[in-house]
C-alpha cells in the first residue's frame, strides 16, 4: 500500500512551523521530502517522526498532539 503524502502547506499548518523554516530543514537534510516540480510532499511517516522525536537541533511542538492532550484533560 502506498504511503500518504501531505503538501508543505498542510504540514506547516499542522506543526505550526513557518514555510521557510520547513524548507531550510529539508535543504539541511533534517526532514525527508519529495519535490514534484516546484511543490513538496512530505510522507506521513516523516510527520510522525517529527511529532515523536522532533527535528534535530530544534523544538517542534505538534499542534495536533497538543490539541488531543487538551481534549483528554478537558482544556480548550
Amino acid at each position: 500500500m502506498l504511503e500518504k503524502h501531505y503538501t508543505l502547506k498542510e504540514v506547516c499548518e499542522a506543526l505550526g512551523v513557518h514555510r521557510n523554516t520547513f524548507l531550510r530543514w529539508i535543504s539541511a537534510g533534517k526532514v525527508k521530502a519529495i519535490q514534484l516540480g516546484r511543490d513538496w510532499r512530505i510522507p506521513e511517516s516523516e510527520i510522525s517522526r517529527i511529532c515523536s522525536k522532533g527535528v534535530q537541533d530544534t523544538q517542534v511542538l505538534c499542534k495536533a498532539k497538543t490539541r488531543e492532550g487538551e481534549k483528554e484533560s478537558g482544556q480548550k
